[in-house]
């Protein structure tokens, strides 16, 4: 393209809140959910939890609801449920990570939440775990049986290695910690998502790791693959790494990771790594 740089309008503004830590948007509802959200003057927006907005029509996003019943959230998953559990099938619900406590306490939780009724959104169940430092992401399996989460603050806190822990939520309204995966690095972990039969991990220092979910309802994990765009060290600390990566490619087996300090890094897994 050549030409002089093109001056764009806004086709619709959103003010209900001036910052937020993270959206995720449910493309098959039409709403977009901001967590740890906060207004102008730094106040959190919705105790920052969900803050909910329906953008069914982009043209007029328009404010839908609050979830701040649990405190703050730092990241969520939100789906039409299609799993296992019939007394739900078919409602919006959001898979939270939940940390209302400072880096490093014990108040750091996983929750579910009903976003179905957005004027009246019903907490289903919640839990917290050992080892807990705070209480960052994480994704479901595709098949929404279990829920695949990572604590950024535990590697810290409590200096073990890399860890993902297993929830099972086949029974939304009591979840369980069924498993902790525990990987042979040090690095403090991030982002995670799930694509096909593997779960792609991006964990600062240590870079992506590609671990096999076959048997996650074992509780079990293991790593099948890895590239680290950190080499220097695998330090349970912030100073590079990878933040976050994306495996949903039209193409498949491609998973774009994004670091902190060294680009983006577009990586075909080798061999039968299922991505």
């Amino acid at each position: 393209v050549t030409g002089p740089p093109a001056t764009l309008t806004e086709t619709a503004h959103y003010d209900g809140f001036s910052t937020a830590h993270n959206v995720n948007i449910n493309e098959d509802s039409g709403f977009l959910y901001a967590v740890g959200a906060r207004n102008l003057d730094r106040s959190l927006s919705c105790g920052g939890g969900l803050h909910m907005v329906d953008i069914g029509d982009p043209t007029n996003p328009t404010f839908a609801g609050c979830f701040e019943d649990n405190g703050y959230v730092h990241d969520t998953q939100c789906v039409i449920y299609r799993g296992p559990d019939a007394e739900h099938v078919g409602k919006e619900i959001c898979f939270n990570s939940n940390a209302p406590g400072a880096f490093g306490s014990s108040d750091h939780f996983v929750d579910i939440v009903d976003v179905t009724d957005k004027s009246n959104p019903v907490s289903l169940s919640r839990d917290d775990y050992p080892m807990s430092g705070y209480s960052h992401q994480g994704w479901l399996t595709l098949d929404q049986q279990f829920f695949l989460h990572g604590d950024e603050g535990d590697e810290v806190t409590h200096e073990i290695g890399t860890t993902t822990r297993v929830w099972d939520v086949r029974d939304l309204d009591n979840l369980q910690l069924i498993g902790v995966f525990e990987n042979d690095t040090t690095s403090i972990d991030h982002n995670l998502y799930t694509e096909g039969r593997v779960a792609t991990a991006s964990n600062y220092t240590s870079g992506l790791r590609v671990y096999d979910t076959r048997d996650v309802a074992s509780g079990e994990l293991s790593e099948v693959a890895f590239f680290d765009v950190y080499p220097e060290n695998d330090n349970a600390s912030f100073e590079g790494g990878t933040w976050s990566n994306y495996p949903y490619f039209r193409q498949k087996k491609i998973v774009g990771v994004s670091s902190i300090d060294r680009g983006l890094f577009v990586l075909r897994p080798r061999g039968a790594v299922g991505v």
